[in-house]
């Protein structure tokens, strides 16, 4: 009997249990049928390259269902990402520095992570001789079986003059013949120049021809009457320097100085085409005998004459005149490589030009009245016709009129280091004239661009002055 009652108890408490879970369970499930959603979304997502934006929106009330609920992907505009492409790091300048130009192909707009475009670096300057290429014509060759040698003379004399006062020096890598009518071609060849350390080097191509040749056949061989032509060419993003020498028979580079008495005229033309190649605007100007009749020389210190070659026909008069002058050898030491063309150096100026004014016991004059006029560029080498006042554009039009101040300076344009031929109104005067009145008197100077390239070069300044007396 008290088995039965056990029994009993126990089937009546798993019925009470099973009621009570069946409640809970009921509890839970049930969803109030007035249950409103309250959705709360996150922020949406940076728009992917795809064009999408993703958000999570859950609901606080927990009400099951997904009427109204908001969008959780979007289409959107990609957004713009930099393509930076940037150039390659050229070599050290003598600056200690590399610059680089970087451009964005999307053309975002924005400098995000653009990559630096300038960065130090440790200059090398090349050591040892300039290789270069020597060419001449099949038509002189022929007749000059010992070309080669003669060559190689020619080169030492050059050298000659580079070494007195420069680190410049040449060896020529190459010798080529090639046929009289190609020579415009071994411009563009690759065969005819050489590359040294990541820098284009010179070409000499001499161009021989018959006794007497005319001036129309000439214009022939050449691109005007001019029979020392300097040309920069580019080929596979590196600058060569050409240099043609059209030349006759019996007076060119290649003859001995016993055979033409005028070999140092032959000579200094080759000089001068290499001046340019090594970055020199007027070379004629950096040699130490050059006069001007214009006035308008460069104020260029007298350099001390170095040791002279015997074998050297050049000073062989003893006028030692082929030297380089102080700020040349300069120029040419910090452009071994070629890494700047003689239109590349313009920076090399002083950056302000001043003039100043006083008496001839060195007190400053305040007021005096300062005219600038610009130099014609034909009166920069001997013409008679550019004496004196003359050789200024128009000396009714000065360029400027200025007044001293208290302590006797005035800031003026200075000359421009640009070289142009085609002269005009427009054209960047290489020299200025200035001239002062004071008190019923005057006094005209001239100021020349290679002024304020030796301020710069050699003095290490950034203003160049001109001191006036008024006497």
């Amino acid at each position: 009997m008290e088995t039965k009652y056990k029994t009993y108890f126990i089937v009546v408490l798993m019925l009470i249990g099973i009621i009570f879970i069946s409640g809970c369970v009921q509890q839970q499930t049930t969803i109030p049928s007035k249950c409103i959603s309250d959705w709360q979304c996150s922020i949406w997502s940076e728009c992917s390259q795809s064009g999408l934006q993703t958000r999570t929106c859950s609901d606080l009330n927990d009400c099951r269902r997904i009427l109204n609920k908001p969008v959780e992907l979007q289409s959107c505009t990609p957004p713009c990402i930099p393509d930076w492409q940037c150039t390659k790091w050229p070599q050290c300048s003598p600056a200690g520095i590399q610059t680089r130009t970087c451009s964005d192909s999307n053309k975002c707009g924005v400098i995000l992570d653009k990559p630096t475009e300038s960065q130090s670096c440790e200059y090398q300057t090349l050591s040892g001789p300039e290789p270069i290429v020597f060419a001449i014509n099949k038509n002189y060759a022929d007749k000059m079986p010992d070309w080669k040698n003669r060559a190689d003379r020619a080169v030492n004399n050059i050298n000659n003059v580079f070494l007195k006062t420069t680190k410049k020096e040449y060896k020529i890598l190459k010798y080529i013949i090639y046929e009289d009518q190609d020579y415009e071609k071994t411009w563009y060849d690759p065969n005819f120049h050489v590359e040294w350390n990541g820098f284009g080097m010179t070409t000499i191509i001499l161009l021989v021809h018959k006794d007497g040749i005319s001036i129309d056949e000439l214009k022939q061989i050449t691109p005007s009457n001019t029979v020392n032509v300097g040309m920069d060419f580019t080929i596979n993003e590196v600058s060569y320097h050409n240099i043609l020498i059209a030349e006759h028979e019996s007076y060119n580079l290649l003859l001995n100085r016993g055979e033409l008495d005028n070999y140092e005229t032959v000579l200094e033309l080759t000089l001068h085409e290499l001046g340019h190649t090594n970055g020199l605007a007027v070379p004629d100007w950096y040699l130490y005998s050059y006069i001007d009749c214009t006035d308008t020389e460069p104020l260029l210190p007298r350099y001390e004459i170095r040791e002279v070659y015997p074998e050297d026909p050049m000073t062989s008069s003893g006028s030692n005149k082929h030297q380089f002058s102080e700020l040349n050898s300069k120029i040419i030491d910090m452009n071994l490589d070629h890494k700047y063309g003689y239109m590349d150096i313009n920076g090399w100026f002083t950056k302000t030009s001043k003039v100043y004014v006083t008496n001839s016991n060195g007190n400053p004059l305040e007021n005096a009245e300062v005219r600038i006029f610009c130099v014609r560029k034909n009166c920069f080498y001997c013409n008679s016709s550019c004496n004196g006042e003359s050789g200024v554009v128009n000396s009714n039009t000065p360029e400027q009129i200025l007044y001293t101040d208290n302590l006797g300076y005035v800031e003026y344009k200075g000359p421009s280091g640009k070289w142009d031929f085609n002269e005009n109104e427009n054209t960047e005067c290489l020299a200025k004239a200035i001239k002062v009145y004071y008190q019923g008197k005057s006094k005209l100077q001239y100021v020349n661009f290679l002024d304020l390239q030796e301020d710069y070069i050699l003095h290490n300044l950034q203003t160049h002055i001109d001191h006036v007396i008024i006497d």
